[in-house]
């Protein structure tokens, strides 16, 4: 009987052992996951805003000027999911590419002047900023419901 007991508490701890196991493994393949797509959203960004930059600077080269350089860039800047903001070297604000409308919503979302009040970034943008050669900070955003939406399958959640 004894014996019979033993061999049943074992075999408890070793399935309670396999879930924890199993658990921690998937919570960690999770966490690698959004670790991998945070990272890979980061360097697309820094990618996107050098692009940008270097054809701000060869857009500049042509104008030899600033903001007719900046207003020219951004009306042939084809619509994205990447949204950018240009400011001059002094912080005055160029403009701004479209922003990206959210599916189910009938308008892009307005930002105020992110530079001067960042709080009017919604939370859920992800940004990167670069300085082009001739000074102007170009900001590139991307909004990361995206990437959470995927962690939130990935968790069932």
């Amino acid at each position: 009987m004894i014996k019979s007991s033993i061999a049943g508490r074992l075999a408890l701890i070793h399935q309670v052992s396999a879930i924890l196991i199993i658990a921690a493994f998937a919570t960690s393949a999770v966490v690698l996951t959004g670790q991998t797509l945070l990272r890979d959203e980061t360097t697309s960004l820094r990618l996107a805003a050098r692009r940008f930059a270097d054809e701000f600077e060869r857009e500049l080269g042509l104008q030899r000027s600033i903001p007719i350089a900046a207003r020219l860039l951004i009306a042939n800047e084809p619509d994205s999911h990447i949204h950018f903001r240009l400011y001059s070297p002094g912080g005055e604000f160029l403009g701004s590419t479209a922003l990206p409308v959210e599916p189910g919503k009938p308008e892009a979302i307005e930002v105020a002047d992110p530079l001067t009040n960042p709080s009017s970034v919604p939370a859920h943008w992800h940004e990167q900023r670069i300085t082009s050669k001739s000074g102007v900070l170009i900001v590139a955003s991307v909004d990361t419901e995206g990437r959470k939406g995927i962690l939130r399958r990935l968790t069932l959640v």
